[in-house]
């Protein structure tokens, strides 16, 4: 088993709402099991996408697929990543 450790650094901080979006991408955390996206605990501004969310391995909505046309290799059924109620902060009442 090979031990490779791999970091990715951001040297510069963008406000601009595409670039945020790529970095809750690219800075996500998982372990196989379970996935977070990396977002800001306290949120973006207001008029600003983000897509907080949590994400478990192996749990897949299963979905007609509908084409145009009926065409060899095209796909029929699709399967996309259920997202998870979102447990990344507590509000206290």
């Amino acid at each position: 088993m090979n031990n490779y450790e791999y970091t990715y650094s951001k040297n510069e901080f963008s406000v601009v709402n595409s670039e945020l979006m790529l970095d809750e991408t690219i800075f996500h955390n998982a372990n196989g099991y379970i996935g977070v996206r990396g977002n800001f605990e306290e949120g973006y501004p207001e008029g600003y996408s983000s897509i907080r969310g949590q994400y478990i391995n192996g749990f897949y909505d299963i979905t007609d697929m509908n084409q145009a046309e009926k065409l060899y290799g095209l796909i029929e059924k699709k399967q996309t990543i259920l997202n998870i109620a979102d447990t990344q902060s507590m509000i206290y009442g």
